[in-house]
């Protein structure tokens, strides 16, 4: 009844677009690593821990580094993703390249976006010069960005999301940094806090 339940509320959110209902008695992140090759976004919900039920909640973790696709997490209260402003938490690497291109479709939605990058650098040019590229890059596809370095004086992760909270972001957008560490997934500083927190989205690619 709960399969034939959420069946229903998927066709009603998705309308006449072409789609494809699937069940799996498979743990959920084998399932969804799975079926990533068919899509182009996967959305989960924030699992309810640190460490999740591998039968019932998605770990996060290995699914963006072995999906090969862009995870939207969704905070637990079911609130939905409206157009305001985007944060783009940049750093000048692969995975941060690959989510910004991720997120695209949303980032034209939004009525701002601030792309951010924190550096420890004593001159800030630099980092500057970096993240102007990125709007420029943006600007091509309609979408009009704005730039920020800032040098904070704690942890990043924590930076990033006072400023989202200034910016009024409902989404954060960032590369997704991790590694396996004695059977468990281990995220670098800034994505770890991102998935602590439960209050916006957040979009990893890696």
């Amino acid at each position: 009844m709960a399969m034939e339940a959420a069946c229903r509320v998927f066709d009603a959110a998705t309308g006449d677009r072409q789609k494809t209902w699937r069940t799996s008695w498979a743990e959920p992140t084998v399932a969804l690593t799975a079926a990533a090759r068919g899509g182009d976004l996967i959305v989960v919900r924030r699992p309810s821990s640190n460490h999740p039920d591998r039968y019932t909640e998605v770990d996060v973790g290995p699914l963006v580094i072995k999906a090969g696709r862009p995870v939207l997490v969704c905070p637990s209260s079911g609130s939905y993703l409206s157009d305001a402003p985007v944060l783009v938490a940049w750093r000048d690497t692969r995975e941060a390249r690959r989510a910004v291109a991720d997120a695209l479709p949303l980032l034209q939605r939004s009525c701002d976006v601030l792309i951010l990058e924190c550096s420890s650098e004593a001159d800030p040019g630099p980092a500057m010069a970096r993240i102007e590229d990125i709007a420029v890059a943006l600007a091509r596809h309609q979408v009009k960005a704005r730039t920020e370095v800032l040098s904070p004086p704690g942890k990043t992760g924590e930076a990033v999301l006072a400023r989202a909270v200034q910016l009024g972001a409902d989404l954060v957008v960032a590369g997704g940094y991790g590694h396996t560490r004695l059977g468990e997934w281990a995220f670098g500083g800034v994505t770890r806090t991102l998935l602590e927190q439960d209050r916006r989205f957040v979009l990893l690619s890696h």
